[in-house]
């Protein structure tokens, strides 16, 4: 949704890709996040350690108009010392694609009909960053479907809390009073 806006407004913003990881790490091969070139970032690869350096990565890919890659290495004793260590130890690599306004983006495009479809897009890494990748694939998943079994007064914060986390939510209830227009505003799909 987030990269629709973007693109209908002609904004520039930078695709974030976890392509590869390794160890404990907060996302795996298929993550995404969205930087958008006029400052703010949807989505997350870490905990928050991470973000800067993720925030760089793309906007080095909006400025060079080509892909970007980093390595994020969190597997020394230093970096512990943030936490308990969850989430570190691990190794991940993360590729950055600029998306400019008015420009096709094959990546986006799959991403975008895959979750349309609520089907995994598979992205050809060399495709994707021709110098940067000899070969392999990385699938980008949809996000999981809620199904809410009742439209009852647990449904409209349960809905809140499935579109924080970007899910895909519906509800289900053979009580038609309870099924009224305005009243489940973040379901993706009422079924009687």
């Amino acid at each position: 949704e987030a990269a629709r806006r973007l693109r209908a407004a002609g904004e520039a913003f930078a695709l974030a890709l976890v392509v590869e990881a390794q160890g404990s790490t907060y996302r795996k091969p298929g993550a995404l996040a969205l930087v958008s070139a006029s400052g703010p970032r949807l989505g997350v690869i870490s905990g928050g350690c991470l973000e800067p350096a993720l925030d760089e990565l793309a906007r080095e890919a909006l400025a060079a108009g080509a892909p970007r890659e980093a390595v994020f290495d969190t597997r020394s004793d230093d970096d512990l010392v943030f936490g308990s260590g969850s989430g570190c130890r691990g190794r991940m690599r993360v590729l950055a694609l600029p998306v400019a306004p008015g420009r096709p983006c094959a990546a986006l495009e799959a991403i975008v009909a895959g979750f349309a479809q609520r089907r995994p897009a598979t992205l050809e890494l060399a495709a994707l960053a021709p110098g940067l990748f000899e070969r392999g694939l990385v699938t980008v998943r949809p996000p999981p479907l809620l199904l809410l079994l009742g439209a009852g007064p647990e449904a409209p914060p349960l809905l809140s809390i499935a579109r924080t986390l970007g899910w895909f939510a519906w509800v289900a209830d053979h009580r038609d009073g309870l099924l009224g227009p305005g009243r489940l505003p973040e379901a993706d799909r009422i079924l009687r």
